[in-house]
């Protein structure tokens, strides 16, 4: 497997493990752009996303992806900041928070925004996306924080895997979603 197949795996593993196996193929689809990208997004006459039918699981890497592309240079940034180690250490805290459900406000909105400007852009980016196919505020804050803190695990092979969906973030792929 490539950098951008093992990364996609990672994230799979991590966000939507039930779509590990379809990831590296999504990705690859996604970046190419065109045609193959638009079928990563089709839906079937009463069907969901991914051209499911109404019964069947819901697609949501491509809904990541088209996340990653919106929010690529905070990521970027937030990889190459100095304080990596402290912005894990952040993103592991507020995983191994038990009872989340009782919060009123966004997670973007309680961090102060001189120190987690590209952290807050992410989870807004994010939160755009996985919102449009039914998830609440909570469980947007959890996945994306769970993307981090797996990028952030090798913050220098992540840039590689997130450059190329910079390339892309000219184009509004969120309308599609």
């Amino acid at each position: 497997m490539n950098l951008i197949e093992n990364w996609a795996v990672k994230i799979a593993a991590e966000i939507t493990p039930n779509e590990i196996d379809l990831a590296p193929d999504m990705t690859a689809a996604y970046l190419a752009g065109g045609e193959s990208r638009d079928q990563l997004y089709m839906q079937s006459k009463g069907g969901g996303l991914g051209g499911f039918g109404s019964g069947e699981v819901q697609v949501i890497f491509p809904i990541i992806l088209s996340c990653i592309t919106a929010a690529s240079s905070a990521i970027v940034a937030i990889l190459c900041a100095p304080q990596v180690g402290t912005i894990l250490a952040v993103i592991k805290s507020v995983l191994e928070i038990k009872d989340i459900a009782g919060r009123q406000k966004k997670v973007s909105e309680e961090l102060p925004e001189h120190a987690y400007g590209s952290l807050k852009q992410t989870l807004d980016a994010f939160s755009t996306g996985l919102k449009s196919v039914g998830y609440t505020q909570d469980q947007c804050d959890i996945l994306t924080y769970r993307f981090m803190a797996t990028l952030l695990e090798d913050p220098k092979s992540a840039q590689d895997f997130v450059k190329p969906f910079s390339a892309s973030s000219k184009l509004n792929h969120m309308n599609r979603v």
